[in-house]
């Protein structure tokens, strides 16, 4: 059971193992089931502008890799 979204998360070994437990509980404890992707509940957002300066370099043989990443993150919604 999730606590902040109130679902009732089911897990199994694929698909038509979940579907054959959802037949279950509609033919045995005449339940009513809807399924689908969980919901996911973002905790973080974006308050301020943030910036960012990356430096990459990888050298494992031949000319190697070189990268460089300057930008900003930031919301305006």
């Amino acid at each position: 059971m999730d606590d902040v979204s109130k679902e009732t998360i089911m897990s199994g070994m694929g698909e038509l193992h979940l579907e054959i437990y959802i037949e279950r509980l509609k033919r045995e404890y005449n339940v009513t089931v809807i399924s689908g992707q969980p919901n996911v509940n973002y905790k973080e957002t974006v308050n301020a502008k943030t910036a960012f300066d990356w430096l990459h370099k990888k050298q494992t043989g031949g000319s190697g890799q070189y990268a460089r990443v300057i930008g900003y993150v930031r919301d305006d919604i």
